[in-house]
């Protein structure tokens, strides 16, 4: 067996023994997801309480948020269906970034960042790093789509030093998160 670890992708080199582990990880992985996308995904629709409170137009951070949020309930159900579950990696993946880009929507839409709702996006991606398995490389590709589609959503504001900031935070928690990743994807193998 060839225990070898390719640097950047955080697989082993050999494909034999990569599937053999995903084979072994398999039911704690899938539990994990199962457990990381549940809870996550309802802390994500409670938020909507938070957008009644404290956004300049709520209703419309509401409908968008309740509506990614069923999809991806839709989606979490996917998780339990025995015909699905082999796709748990994709179905996490796709509700990972359900939730960044509708986060990122609705900082886009409202006039300006004094809500400090990109600290949403952290927290998602302290759950990507903790509990959600997915590998390293997509993992790594939902921080650069959350990190991108923040930065796109902050373009029009108008207190630019904030959005900087905010940007300047983001990618250095997503950062920190990459790295845990990158580490607990090594040790379990």
């Amino acid at each position: 067996m060839d225990t070898r670890i390719r640097p950047l992708s955080c697989r082993f080199a050999s494909d034999e023994t990569e599937a053999e582990f995903q084979s072994y990880a398999f039911e704690r992985s899938l539990a994990s997801n199962r457990l990381a996308v549940s809870v996550g995904g309802c802390l994500f629709a409670l938020y909507s309480v938070l957008d009644l409170v404290y956004l300049q137009d709520p209703l419309h951070a509401i409908v968008i948020r309740l509506t990614a949020s069923a999809a991806c309930a839709f989606l979490v159900a996917c998780l339990f269906q025995k015909n699905l579950i082999k796709r748990h990696v994709q179905i996490c993946f796709a509700i990972s970034i359900i939730i960044s880009v509708t986060m990122n929507h609705i900082i886009w839409y409202e006039p300006s960042l004094e809500n400090n709702y990109y600290v949403g996006l952290i927290q998602a991606s302290v759950f990507l790093s903790f509990l959600i398995r997915i590998g390293f490389l997509p993992s790594c590709v939902v921080l650069a789509i959350g990190h991108m589609s923040f930065m796109v959503a902050v373009a029009n504001k108008t207190d630019s030093q904030e959005a900087t900031l905010q940007a300047f935070i983001m990618l250095t928690m997503f950062s920190i998160c990459s790295f845990g990743i990158y580490l607990g994807a090594r040790s379990r193998r």
